[in-house]
């Protein structure tokens, strides 16, 4: 069983301004059936040392939630059947000197969480292939174990 917190950076490809970022805890289980998704932006916006001030509304909180867990199960059909959990820890964005999650475009963080994901399920070609999407490019992947 493979546990890692991995942060990814994104930038947005039409303004290097709009920056996008996440801390995803990833853990491996043996058992394919067991995949649990553990995301709560508010929660996660509320950790963030730099986006703490500004947390989502409800309803931005559920979009966000969405695009998030859609990043997630993309990366698990890309996967194959694994089991996993994933776990939401930071998550933060800024517009210029704006750090506030909701001035970026919520596909940005299902970009980043399908690279969080693959970075630690995927092997070494898919890891290879990830540079973002959606108008999002992918700027750095930090893992820690």
């Amino acid at each position: 069983m493979s546990d890692q917190s991995v942060t990814v950076q994104l930038t947005c490809v039409a303004d290097a301004n709009q920056r996008a970022w996440l801390t995803l805890r990833v853990t491996r289980h043996e058992d394919p059936r067991q995949v649990q998704i553990d995301i709560d932006p508010g929660l996660a916006v509320r950790s963030d040392p730099t986006c703490f001030l500004h947390p989502p509304n409800d309803s931005e909180a559920k979009i966000l939630k969405s695009d998030l867990v859609g990043g997630v199960l993309m990366a698990r059909k890309q996967l194959g059947k694994i089991g996993f959990t994933v776990r939401l820890l930071t998550l933060g964005g800024s517009d210029g000197d704006e750090a506030r999650v909701t001035q970026i475009s919520s596909v940005a963080f299902a970009v980043g969480a399908h690279a969080a994901v693959l970075t630690v399920l995927g092997d070494a070609n898919q890891r290879a292939d990830l540079i973002g999407g959606f108008g999002w490019k992918i700027a750095a992947i930090e893992a820690a174990g």
